[in-house]
């Protein structure tokens, strides 16, 4: 009786042991870039100083179009639970058509997870917003897609990132550039692709595969 009891105090501990068995840890992530990197190399594409303006050519009529920064802000503090956050806005204005274009970037709000983050340009005419687009990710990863879904337009659009070392344009070269495509830009209600210089900004844009801007000329406020 007491052999069975201790065989039956033994099998219960056995249980005990078990329930309280933790899966191994899930293998560690490799290290994302931190939100000072972050922000850090999205200016380093896309915020530019009052002052600064771009030169753009229509291959197409030959208009030309130029865009000037006149407006910026930027700041950082903690969130709710105590992580640093860092933002920037960059206002732009367009001489060939009004439009204003709002670069932005929210550390807390335009990440899609640590390891993926975004700077979004919004478009408005006359106080109308025209819409909003992906202007640039980070990390550039070449060859990666990503899906966005929404309503309407903007379902089923396709973003895909490369990054080249250099492009030459006429007689200028740049380099390390960002090139991102849509497939469907909200917007332009059409196929866009973006080539973005660093320490330059946007040197050529492409809409619908048939029109494209081009940098003519630029100068960037130090």
């Amino acid at each position: 009786m007491v052999r069975t009891i201790f065989k039956y105090c033994l099998f219960l501990v056995a249980i005990a042991l078990a329930g309280c068995r933790k899966d191994p840890p899930p293998p560690p992530q490799p290290p994302g870039p931190s939100e000072a990197q972050l922000v850090e190399e999205f200016k380093a594409y896309t915020f530019f100083k009052e002052g600064s303006y771009w030169v753009y050519e229509d291959s197409a009529s030959g208009v030309l179009d130029s865009i000037f920064v006149y407006y910026t802000e930027e700041g950082q503090g903690p969130d709710n639970e105590g992580v640093m956050r860092y933002w920037f806005r960059c206002h732009k204005w367009s001489a060939g058509d009004s439009t204003f274009y709002y670069d932005w970037f929210h550390s807390s709000w335009t990440s899609v997870n640590p390891y993926r983050s975004k700077v979004f340009r919004d478009m408005t005419f006359v106080n109308q917003t025209i819409g909003s687009t992906i202007l640039m990710e980070y990390p550039i990863v070449t060859g990666n897609i990503l899906y966005s879904s929404g309503n309407g337009s903007s379902s089923n659009i396709t973003t895909t990132l490369q990054k080249h070392e250099s492009i030459q344009l006429g007689a200028n070269v740049f380099y390390e550039v960002c090139e991102i495509t849509h497939s469907l830009d909200p917007p332009f209600d059409t196929a866009t692709r973006f080539f973005i210089a660093k320490n330059v900004g946007i040197i050529k844009r492409v809409i619908s595969g048939n029109k494209t801007w081009t940098l003519l000329r630029f100068h960037i406020q130090e």
